[in-house]
């Protein structure tokens, strides 16, 4: 299966990336695509039938990506140092870049959009 996204996409979406980049690039842009076929089986369906546009499941597949690759370039998601008494503290956003949807892109992405269910008793009040 293709992947949603390009490094083309990537790149315009994001930044420029050196040739190693690339190919990393490219790697990740496969996996998010099958992780999100995974989370939501339905989307190659939904594209094909109109009810999804895939520019918007590409921009999902480069955001995944763009938040792996960007661990694997700055890695901490906070720093502290101290100088007297000598004291450091590293804390690590998604220290193994993994490829995830948050909970709005899979709502973006999920078919019930909007869609809410509800029910209404009929029995009178007593």
């Amino acid at each position: 299966m293709t992947a949603y996204a390009t490094v083309g996409d990537l790149t315009a979406a994001w930044r420029s990336l050196t040739t190693d980049e690339e190919g990393v690039a490219e790697a990740l842009l496969n996996r998010a695509s099958r992780v999100l076929r995974t989370q939501i089986p339905e989307v190659d369906d939904r594209i094909e039938s109109g009810d999804l546009d895939p520019l918007l499941v590409a921009d999902v597949v480069c955001e995944m990506v763009r938040r792996a690759f960007t661990t694997r370039v700055a890695g901490a998601e906070s720093a502290t140092t101290t100088v007297g008494q000598v004291s450091q503290a590293v804390t690590y956003a998604n220290p193994q870049s993994n490829l995830y949807l948050t909970k709005a892109e899979k709502a973006l992405l999920s078919p019930t959009r909007g869609r809410r269910a509800f029910s209404i008793s009929m029995l009178p009040a007593c």
